[in-house]
């Protein structure tokens, strides 16, 4: 699995934990654990995002900084 499709999958996950979470604490019984439970969830899918944007953002920047940039040849003189 590619580092990108990681950091995507990682952020796909958060999301989906993000909105059923807020779902889910709207369906709830008013118990203040199970109220506080969801949140939590929902906290975890808001640091999963994060951390995959970063990790996305990080591996971004690493290849342009491996990778040399590409030139291309003068044309030749007529």
């Amino acid at each position: 699995m590619s580092l990108k499709v990681a950091s995507v999958t990682l952020m796909l996950t958060g999301l989906g934990l993000f909105f059923v979470g807020i779902g889910l604490a709207f369906s709830q019984p008013s118990v203040p654990f199970t109220v506080s439970w969801w949140m939590m969830v929902e906290g975890w899918g808001m640091g999963m995002v994060g951390a995959g944007r970063h990790a996305y953002k990080g591996f971004t920047l690493l290849k342009e900084k491996l990778d040399p940039p590409k030139h291309e040849p003068p044309p030749p003189a007529s």
